[in-house]
């Protein structure tokens, strides 16, 4: 029984053991060696090689479409190369190459010297080099080395090749595209080893899928292409016409996407810089790239049948709305965000200069706005308290009552000058009026004067504005505080004591309903004029003095009207009591005369 328990534990530290190295010995290679055989029998699914396989496929089609002039060799736009490394360069090249004529083994000589003698850096050894006369010197680097050194010699073996980034199986990876006289194209990659020359376009695409291809396009009348996740559209040729349809194929080949400048041409920006233009999406395009800006752009118009993207108002949006991607720098309309937007980009989505207000539709769940013909408010929370993004146009913004102020809230806005806060605005620090550019804060009545002194902390050159009755400016000048300006309330009391006086004496009822809208305006604001500030009492007050006028007319009316009833009541009953006299004295006299007679 012993020996068949001893059997039986023995067999199962055997079968542990086994387990153990066969599970630790992948980990083991990766960690201390790269094998290609390693990367063919760990490739991608099934379903992941075909997509590497059609965006392979896809880069040599658009090459076979491109002249061998249109690709570029290695200048200044991929890095530095002086013309002493140029030099040295071809030198080197000169001499390894001097054996043969034959392109194809020109590359191949040229590759594999690259696998044999760059070593690929590691976290614990000397730091990688980029710029290929330093990866030729040292030679220690990591893929955009290996692949930047392999361009520039075959540039200087005059074989037209492209540079690629893309994805690996490990990741980030970058290699190169080779283009032969004879049309032979193929892709190789010099990090890899040897047998990653020319593999055939099915192998290679189990463990590459290229996004990118760099110095090579595409050019037609209306537009340049380049290969940017699929054929994309680079630049837009012609800008002098309004409006731009992208297509949706080029030769045959289906256009996907849009790139970073396309519609952002900084090169023709100042010559171009009232030229607005609206962008016809097509149904084929799955990404449309907007970091450096849309300066050319006033719209978006996206087709229907689009699985990507939508627009609303000419906003571009993701296709269910929930998103709200881009604002185009030249959108000369009032944002309105749409009622199933729930993201947006708080620092970029506002940012261009023409954009001066922000709507919300009022079914949206997840932001707000305050919508006012006087003034700019910021984007808010559902609640209406913390302040999302302020529009990237405004020059003055007002926050509401209660508004909570973050870190850097207002820092990063060029055009902002003047502030104006709202009754209960008290949570903030300095940092949210860390920007050089604003120059004035109107503080409302109740403002802490311990919340003054954080920004003044923050910038000295601020012009605080107090109203000159209110607590806050009392404290103040109390307390020294420099640059201040304080503003007369004489009018805004009078105008509050008139229309108490009105409101008490009189019904407003009596007033033509066409006045009601500004008559419960100019009350609403009498009543608040404390707090508000002086430019909105000035507007109020220009609007509304014609109707007061108008209500001191009807009333002056209405007790001339009174007055006239009052004379005619006070006749009638002065007659009567008249009368009454007249008649209580002839029977005073008659009753008198009567006794008289019964005397005698």
């Amino acid at each position: 029984m012993i020996c068949l328990k001893l059997f039986i534990k023995k067999i199962l530290n055997i079968f542990i053991i086994i387990t153990m190295k066969n599970l630790l010995l992948p980990t083991i290679l990766l960690s201390t060696t790269f094998s290609p055989l390693l990367v063919i029998s760990t490739s991608i699914k099934d379903e992941q090689y075909q997509k590497n396989l059609s965006e392979n496929k896809l880069g040599i089609e658009f090459i076979k479409q491109v002249s061998l002039e249109n690709i570029k060799n290695w200048d200044d736009s991929f890095g530095k190369y002086t013309s002493e490394d140029k030099e040295v360069i071809r030198d080197f090249v000169k001499k390894l190459i001097k054996k043969t004529t034959n392109k194809k083994e020109i590359a191949k000589i040229i590759h594999n010297w690259i696998c044999e003698n760059i070593k690929y850096a590691t976290h614990n050894g000397p730091a990688p080099e980029i710029e290929p006369i330093k990866v030729l010197e040292r030679k220690i680097a990591v893929c955009g080395g290996f692949s930047n050194l392999y361009k520039v010699m075959l540039d200087e073996a005059d074989i037209a090749n492209v540079i690629l980034t893309g994805n690996s199986i490990y990741g980030a990876h970058q290699w190169n595209l080779i283009v032969l006289d004879d049309n032979e194209i193929f892709y190789s990659d010099a990090t890899w080893g040897k047998a990653y020359f020319e593999k055939t376009i099915e192998d290679f695409s189990k463990d590459h899928k290229p996004q990118k291809m760099y110095g090579v396009s595409l050019q037609t009348k209306e537009f340049e292409y380049e290969f940017f996740h699929g054929i994309s559209i680079k630049k837009i040729n012609n800008l002098e016409q309004k409006v731009v349809n992208i297509p949706s194929e080029i030769n045959g080949l289906k256009v996907t996407s849009i790139s970073n400048h396309a519609l952002n041409n900084e090169s023709q920006r100042e010559a171009l810089a009232n030229q607005k233009l609206t962008i016809n999406v097509s149904s084929t395009i799955s990404k449309i790239e907007f970091e450096p800006g849309t300066s050319l752009v006033e719209s978006f118009n996206i087709s229907k049948e689009n699985k990507v993207y939508s627009d609303y108002n000419g906003i571009l949006y993701s296709k269910d709305y929930s998103t709200l991607l881009n604002v185009p720098a030249n959108y000369n309309k009032v944002v309105t965000i749409h009622k199933n937007t729930t993201n947006l980009d708080e620092k970029q989505s506002f940012r261009a200069n023409n954009i001066k207000k922000i709507k919300v539709d009022e079914n949206n769940q997840s932001f707000a706005s305050i919508f006012s013909e006087n003034y700019i408010y910021p984007l808010y929370d559902k609640q209406l308290q913390n302040v999302i993004s302020i529009p990237g146009g405004a020059s003055e913004i007002r926050l509401a009552k209660g508004s909570i102020l973050g870190d850097f809230t207002l820092s990063q806005y060029d055009n902002l000058r003047k502030v104006i806060l709202d009754l209960g605005i008290n949570e903030f620090n300095s940092l949210s009026f860390n920007n050089s550019w604003i120059s004035e804060i109107e503080l409302p009545y109740d403002f802490p004067i311990e919340l003054v002194n954080e920004i003044k902390k923050i910038n000295q050159k601020i012009q605080l504005k107090v109203i000159e009755s209110s607590k806050i400016a009392q404290e103040l000048i109390k307390e020294k505080i420099e640059n201040i300006k304080i503003i007369s309330t004489k009018d805004a009391l009078k105008l509050n004591e008139d229309w108490e006086l009105i409101t008490k004496k009189y019904d407003i009822n009596f007033l033509e309903s066409e006045y009601k809208d500004l008559i419960d305006e100019l009350k609403k604001y009498s009543k608040s004029i404390y707090t508000t500030n002086i430019d909105e009492y000035n507007q109020i007050k220009t609007k509304t003095e014609p109707i007061l006028k108008q209500i001191e007319e009807k009333i002056k009316a209405k007790e001339q009207e009174a007055s006239k009833k009052d004379w005619k009541h006070i006749l009638i009953y002065s007659s009567v009591i008249v009368l009454i006299l007249v008649v209580a004295i002839l029977s005073t006299m008659y009753f008198i005369k009567r006794r008289k007679n019964k005397q005698k």
